[in-house]
């Protein structure tokens, strides 16, 4: 054999070594890259459940505040609503001039009525039918509201 023909074949030989070496290379690089995608694909897809969670529960808390300030100006409306009843009918109490009577064993008269003494008879004489009304309970209002 000569020089030329040991070149060729070392050379030849390396070429295969190498080609080799790049195809184990190529292949170990596909798989890294396969495995990375994967692991992109994963976290993506944890990251859009993730949101989707979060912007339901933004969403749903959205609704909640919402109804809740519903009602909270439901319940202010009543309530001024029970105001103005009571400011006519104190109104009215003012116009009428009620007296009550004070008796004693002596005698019986009549004084000027204190209004509120009225207007707290009132509110426990009719409060539970306002309450029935503006709340559709049957529930004591006393307990609802502060007299």
């Amino acid at each position: 054999m000569s020089l030329e023909s040991i070149l060729a074949h070392i050379l030849s030989e390396a070429q295969a070594t190498a080609d080799k070496i790049i195809q184990q290379a190529n292949l170990e690089a596909e798989k890294i890259r396969q495995k990375t995608q994967e692991e992109i694909d994963a976290f993506y897809q944890q990251n859009i459940e993730r949101e989707k969670a979060l912007c339901a529960q933004e969403k749903l808390k959205s609704i909640v505040l919402t109804r809740l300030e519903a009602k909270k100006n439901l319940l202010r409306a009543k309530q001024k609503l029970i105001d103005v009843v009571f400011s006519q009918a104190k109104a009215q109490l003012l116009k009428d001039q009620i007296k009550k009577e004070q008796i004693t064993k002596e005698s019986r008269r009549q004084m000027d009525a204190d209004i509120d003494f009225y207007l707290k008879q009132l509110r426990q004489d009719y409060v539970g039918a306002i309450s029935k009304i503006l709340f559709n309970e049957d529930k004591d209002i006393n307990t609802k509201l502060c007299l």
